[in-house]
């Protein structure tokens, strides 16, 4: 819990979050709070792979179509920079 920060804003016990997300649900701001690391992994004296938790949280949120609105401006930004219009090559011919 001390390496995480998204654990010690969230909870004070990892299970005691996902009995919360199993019998209450979560708000979806939650999964998308943990950044998929995996040090949570390392420092876990059970080995527990709560980034992939999470990750399967974000999938299943997704399936149900909840995709969080505050993400809205990475999908956009995703569209954009892959758009001809902001996109330039330099091939070095000009050097």
């Amino acid at each position: 819990m001390k390496d995480c920060l998204f654990l010690q804003k969230y909870c004070e016990d990892p299970q005691q979050l996902f009995q919360q997300f199993l019998t209450e649900g979560l708000e979806p701001i939650v999964p998308y709070s943990c950044m998929l690391c995996g040090r949570c992994t390392v420092v876990c004296p059970l080995q527990l792979k709560l980034d992939e938790a999470f990750l399967a949280m974000r999938r299943d949120l997704i399936k149900e179509g909840l995709p969080l609105k505050q993400l809205r401006s990475v999908q956009v930004h995703q569209k954009l920079s892959t758009s001809k219009f902001f996109t330039a090559v330099n091939r070095g011919d000009d050097l």
